[in-house]
């Protein structure tokens, strides 16, 4: 849809929707590669923690716990940073807090989505940012 406006400026949270909307899509479309091409089991989206939000949570074939982060990339250097230190510090605090607390093998990936909708999974990908 085509804003009703000519001063190439978004309307005032045009872009945060937008890209939330683009975010709860890249979503989808992790779930389904996790559930489809790789034989995990869904167990919710978009659960709110006191350490914050999980994208994905999922149980593997082998019956481990699956963290999912998903990000959107836009271009090639998105795919070698696709997340901050400080996203990093908040993602390990809820790796934390899942590995003290559930009786399952726990593990975080990322789910990184190109605008072509390609989908990178990058395996545990905290223990190379803080090892």
């Amino acid at each position: 849809m085509v804003p009703p406006f000519t001063t190439g400026q978004p309307l005032p949270g045009l872009k945060s929707s937008l890209n939330n909307s683009r975010g709860r899509f890249c979503e989808s479309l992790a779930a389904n590669h996790f559930v489809e091409n790789l034989g995990h089991i869904f167990v919710t989206q978009n659960l709110n923690l006191y350490f914050g939000e999980i994208d994905l949570l999922l149980i593997s074939p082998e019956g481990e716990l699956v963290v999912v982060e998903v990000k959107s990339v836009n271009d090639e250097l998105s795919w070698r940073a696709p997340v901050s230190k400080s996203q990093a510090l908040r993602l390990k605090r809820v790796m934390d807090h899942f590995v003290a607390t559930s009786p399952r093998a726990c593990r975080m990936h990322l789910a990184a989505v190109n605008q072509q909708n390609e989908i990178v999974v990058f395996e545990d990908f905290l223990a190379d940012m803080f090892s």
